[in-house]
This record gives structure tokens, sequence and C-alpha cells, in this order.
């Protein structure tokens, strides 16, 4: 049985925010979600230029073939709505259908797609987490920040990842990241499940949210 009536493909954001009958709160959720991962790419590039810490050009590596990430559904909210406003929901499930639920992401391409995609193909609107990866730091048991990157960045540029190195306690943090990136609807970010569970996840509830908002007559009853 499919996740939503296949109809909901192509609809825009302008025509859902005006239904009368359902709250916008899935489509604001969304876009504070986006303006979220717009001040963390500010974030990361401050650091990136403070220290000159980068991922090598059409990399591809470690992170984008790690068959194990975990991440909540609410990273997945705006990479969801725009393949359902693009019309392309049946040909991703189609995709979900041939992978295990904790293989590789689905948006992993082994080509590499541009000088600024590298081999994602969903790179504009990837989850926080793929931002993240090789520019932030975590805390440790004494609560101190230490910088959390990859082989690939430390051996590209060995001087970039000193410098990045002895000021790591200015990477941008994952637990205070992440902390407020679930704060914005904890509901959706309850738990953490395999990426392409999550991507489909959060297909399911965007889905319904369009296919619910798009309906003319709910004889006076609003849907939740």
């Amino acid at each position: 049985m499919p996740l939503f009536d296949s109809h909901v493909d192509g609809y825009c954001h302008k025509e859902v925010s005006k239904n009368p009958y359902m709250d916008v709160s899935m489509i604001e959720t969304i876009d504070r979600v986006t303006s979220f991962y717009a001040d963390l790419d500010k974030m990361i590039l401050q650091f990136q230029l403070k220290t000159g810490l980068r991922c090598p050009e059409k990399c591809g590596g470690i992170c984008c073939q790690k068959e194990d990430v975990y991440i909540s559904v609410i990273e997945m909210l705006p990479i969801a709505h725009a393949i359902l406003i693009e019309g392309e929901s049946a040909f991703w499930l189609e995709q979900l259908e041939s992978k295990s639920p904790a293989s590789r992401c689905i948006f992993y391409s082994q080509e590499p797609r541009g000088n600024i995609q590298g081999h994602c193909r969903q790179y504009t609107l990837r989850p926080m987490i793929c931002r993240m990866f090789g520019f932030a730091s975590v805390r440790n048991r004494l609560g101190e920040q230490k910088l959390s990157t990859c082989k690939c960045i430390k051996l590209s540029d060995k001087d970039a990842f000193l410098t990045a190195t002895a000021i790591q306690s200015e990477a941008p943090c994952f637990s205070n990241i992440s902390a407020s990136l679930y704060g914005l609807e904890p509901s959706l970010s309850a738990r953490l499940q395999p990426i392409n569970e999550a991507f489909k996840a959060a297909l399911s509830r965007v889905g319904l949210y369009l296919q619910l908002s798009h309906v003319e007559d709910l004889g006076g009853i609003s849907v939740a």
C-alpha cells in the first residue's frame, strides 16, 4: 500500500499554505529547518575560513559511503518536501525498495555531480549530520569540545588540520547544534534511525500533510 496518494506529487508550497482547513505547522517546520541549515552553513564556513579546513574536491569518501548513518526525521523534511513538489516521490520510493534499512544513503552518487555537490544528489538540502561531518566538535567526558573530523580531511591538508585542532573549541558543537534543531519539532526528533528510513518517514509525513491539506471539503472537521 502506498505511503500516500500519488496525486500529492507536484503541489506547490503556496497552495498548501493557503488551505483554510489545515494549519501550516508542517510547512512552517520545513521553513524553520531550511533557515536553520542556512545559519549552520554560515557557522561552518566561518570555521573553515579561519582554519583552512576543507573536504577534498569531489571526495565522496568516508562520510558519503558510510552505511550505518542514523539521523532524525526532522533532518529529512526539506528533501522530502522538495521531492514531493517536484513529483519525484515514486522514483525515490522505488529506490528505497531495493535498499536494506541500514544501507548507504540513496542520494549518494558514485560519480561526482559538479564541483560543489560532489557525490550527493540532494546536496543543497542534505541533513544536518552531513553538513557538520568533519567540521564539528564533540564533548568528551569532561565537557571539553574536541574536533571530530575524518581521515580524508586530515590527510588532504595537515596544516589546516593542525590549525583547526588548535582552536577546536570554536568549531560548531554537535550536541548543541543537534539539540537546537531537534527542539524545532520534538515529535519528529524523538529517535534516531537509519538515514534511508528517516527519509521514508519524512516522505510519509510530508506526503500525508500535503494530501490532507488539499482536501477541498473536510465537513468542518479540523484535521490535526
